[in-house]
């Protein structure tokens, strides 16, 4: 990483702009990717005035965004066929109805929060896809907790300055917790699915 960030120092405004659009959009995309580290580094630069507060603020938040509308559409268009297909093996007709059914209910609330669950951000968006949610509040919830999220993180970056690694800790740690929790509730519903499945 210590590359990448050299290397974001000694290019133009112009293309550090361009790398933090790219990484909040890729990370929506690929889970281990490091978007939220690259977006509190481009705080860092926004602390010693190299970029400007409002333009970070807006291409990340802009790349989050696209990234997850991404996903949304993919399992809109794709999410039923691959599921009918029998290819999915994780996911049955039965299955994919009770995802259906629960995402109907909690949907929109799991999309206001996807910003904070690191790692489900991108399984969270594709079954948003997958239950046909409504575009339109998808597209302002994931625009409301983008912005949310990207501010929290440009604004202490920027305050902290050159210990800006100190707010990538913070998220590390944050991170691993919501995976052990994340964790623990696919276990449990794999167990109550395979109790059913048995039955």
């Amino acid at each position: 990483m210590e590359g990448l960030f050299d290397f974001i120092k000694s290019v133009a405004p112009l293309w550090v702009y361009i790398i933090l659009f790219a990484g909040a959009y890729i990370e929506n995309i690929v889970p281990p990717t490091p978007g939220d580290t690259v977006v509190v580094f481009g705080a860092y630069l926004v602390g010693i005035g190299a970029l400007n507060f409002k333009l970070v603020f807006f291409v990340t938040t802009l790349g989050s965004l696209a990234g997850f509308i991404t996903m949304f559409g993919l399992g809109r268009i794709f999410g039923i066929k691959l599921i009918e297909s029998g290819k999915w093996r994780i996911f049955s007709s039965k299955g994919y109805i009770r995802v259906e059914s629960w995402f109907g209910k909690y949907g929109y609330g799991i999309i206001i929060a996807n910003r904070f669950l690191s790692g489900a951000r991108a399984i969270v968006s594709f079954f948003a896809g997958v239950a046909h949610l409504s575009f339109k509040k998808v597209f302002i919830l994931a625009l409301l907790s983008s912005a949310i999220w990207n501010l929290i993180l440009i604004y202490a970056g920027s305050k902290i300055g050159e210990n800006w690694e100190v707010i990538v800790e913070y998220v590390k740690d944050y991170n691993k917790v919501v995976f052990a929790i994340l964790t623990i509730a696919v276990v449990i519903v794999l167990v109550r699915w395979y109790k059913l499945k048995r039955r």
